[in-house]
């Protein structure tokens, strides 16, 4: 699918005139200009007019509705129109039925503009006008990537051994939140992505390895880069069948460990990891360092001592093991550890209620969003000398930068 390309970010949402009066649409478009909408999605429900008999079309409404938006110089991104079922199919299928209500919408049944809804709409709507074609075409210039596997996934959860308790979902999350909120920008990829642009390379939970990656993994360490993997990872094949080889699979070269055993407990059971200091949970395998160096080790039980994260150093760079499910400020200062190794910590890494993004234009441009989660002012020093393009002001490296609560700022 193709689009002209527009002189700003595309602004709007879904718009279903077929619903209400004719009448109603002046208000409409006076509303969306007020708004600073300029895209409409239309035809969303409108099947019943569209197609009234199984071999009858008449496309006279929707029409109008085309022809209304052009006048009004918007754009329209059109639907299929099968969000609504026509009744001649109801009736011939009644398994298909289904039904929509009390959807929220900028614009409600009273047609006001003096809401909450409305008056947030409306000022978004002036902030991308004010950006204009700004952020249109920008990249995020990653060097740090999260890989994420659907079918390690899959494999690890149907498994029954050694925890059932273990998320593939929420290991893969505590690592990709330790990144971002540490200010890093993160591509997420698959098993078979370019691994080239990447400094950083975090493959938590990599149950299944796949053809070449493990030596595509071990490219990434050689030229100075830095892999991370954890617990359970390098245990089958893209057949999910376990490597006849010791664990972690094909992933232990890079890695200078062996694991020879793991021991499972339920939730309540906490093994402390002194070093860093944080708390594991579920899984707790037993690693035996071949060339790894012990970064932190276990606290307690037969196996106190033996490491829980381990570091090896691999051509000009590093792969790290955790063998273990940290706590999140375990696996934050993890992952920071190695972040600083690269200098890609953000500016404003020591604030985790502010979200940083960077962007930068085909014109080379550098855009660094600012965005702040929290219900109470965010205080900050401005990291360099820039301009605040929503707020129209230019900002000393130094001085005082204030997000309001919930606040973005957008600095070039």
């Amino acid at each position: 699918m193709t689009a002209p390309r527009t002189p700003k970010i595309p602004y709007g949402g879904d718009y279903n005139p077929e619903q209400w009066p004719e009448t109603v649409r002046d208000d409409d478009h006076r509303l969306f200009t007020r708004a600073g909408i300029d895209t409409l999605t239309v035809g969303v429900f409108t099947w019943s007019l569209t197609q009234p008999a199984p071999d009858t079309y008449d496309f006279t409404v929707l029409d109008g509705v085309l022809d209304r938006a052009a006048t009004e110089g918007r754009q329209v991104c059109l639907a299929t129109g099968t969000a609504a079922l026509p009744p001649w199919l109801a009736k011939r299928h009644p398994e298909v039925n289904r039904t929509e209500k009390y959807h929220g919408a900028v614009i409600g049944h009273a047609g006001r503009d003096d809401t909450r809804v409305f008056r947030e709409v409306a000022e978004l709507g002036q902030e991308l006008a004010a950006l204009g074609d700004r952020t249109l075409g920008a990249r995020t210039p990653a060097r740090t990537a999260l890989l994420f596997d659907w079918d390690s996934w899959w494999a690890l959860e149907i498994s029954d051994g050694p925890s059932r308790l273990v998320k593939y979902p929420d290991v893969v999350h505590a690592y990709y939140r330790a990144a971002r909120e540490a200010g890093a920008d993160v591509d997420v990829i698959g098993q078979t992505a370019d691994l080239s642009p990447y400094d950083v390379v975090l493959a938590p939970a990599l149950h299944m390895v796949k053809g070449d990656l493990a030596t595509r993994l071990e490219d990434v360490a050689a030229r100075g880069g830095t892999v991370l993997t954890t617990f359970l990872s390098g245990r089958v094949d893209e057949h999910d069948r376990a490597f006849l080889t010791d664990v972690p699979g094909p992933l232990a070269p890079l890695m200078g460990i062996r694991v020879d055993e793991w021991d499972a407990r339920p939730p309540d059971f906490i093994q402390p990891v002194p070093e860093l200091p944080a708390e594991a949970r579920l899984v707790f395998e037993i690693v035996l360092p071949r060339g790894a160096e012990p970064v932190a080790t276990y606290g307690t039980d037969f196996y106190a001592g033996t490491p829980a994260v381990t570091r090896h150093p691999f051509g000009d760079g590093e792969g790290w093991y955790v063998a273990t499910a940290l706590d999140q400020p375990g696996v934050d200062q993890v992952v920071r550890r190695i972040l600083t190794r690269h200098d890609l910590l953000g500016p404003y890494a020591d604030h985790p209620v502010v979200e940083t993004a960077t962007r930068v234009a085909p014109d080379g441009t550098r855009l660094l969003f600012l965005l702040n989660h929290a219900p109470e002012p965010a205080l900050l020093t401005a990291h360099t000398t820039a301009t605040d393009l929503l707020a129209g002001k230019r900002v000393e490296q130094g001085e005082p930068l204030v997000l309001d609560p919930l606040g973005v700022a957008i600095l070039q």
